[in-house]
């Protein structure tokens, strides 16, 4: 994503404008796909908690931006935890009972989608890297990336959604 160069090149400049870029980028993103909200949010936490850790900034002003998001979050979307129990109760079916005593049952809304079913670790390795060798030499080599080149910590979410993505499609 280009929000993510931005970011890593804000920490190897300190150049202001790349901040800028990358929220235009973010924003873009938030129109472009409907479930970017968890995406985005891991992006910027990701980029703060980087930012307390291996830069000299001032925590107030960090903890001002945190409750602005948090703030922001919670005016402009409130279906995000919707969403997210959506998800984890995605096999159950939702039963409404009438006055008369019949019940009308509705299947629920993700149990049919394809993409909503999890997977097994071997299968989502299968298709990610193709075998298993492939996918430990791309983890060894993503570790050294990483270790090497600190500001890729960014990355890091991105993984991690994908991983978490396997357990709770």
């Amino acid at each position: 994503m280009f929000s993510i160069y931005f970011l890593i090149k804000y920490i190897h400049t300190k150049y202001i404008k790349y901040i800028l870029y990358a929220l235009i980028w973010l924003l873009l993103f938030y129109f472009w796909y409907h479930s970017s909200l968890i995406i985005i949010l891991s992006i910027v936490v990701a980029f703060m908690i980087y930012i307390l850790i291996y830069e000299n900034v001032n925590r107030g002003y960090m903890l001002l931006a945190v409750v602005t998001i948090i703030i922001a979050i919670n005016i402009f979307d409130t279906s995000i935890l919707d969403r997210a129990i959506e998800y984890l109760d995605r096999g159950r079916d939702i039963a409404i009972n009438s006055i008369d005593g019949a019940i009308l049952k509705f299947k629920g809304a993700l149990s049919d989608v394809a993409e909503a079913k999890a997977i097994d670790l071997y299968k989502f390795i299968g298709r990610v890297s193709g075998n298993i060798v492939y996918f430990i030499i791309s983890i060894v080599g993503y570790v050294v990336l990483v270790v090497r080149y600190r500001s890729l910590i960014l990355t890091l979410p991105l993984i991690f959604i994908a991983f978490l993505s396997l357990k709770l499609s």
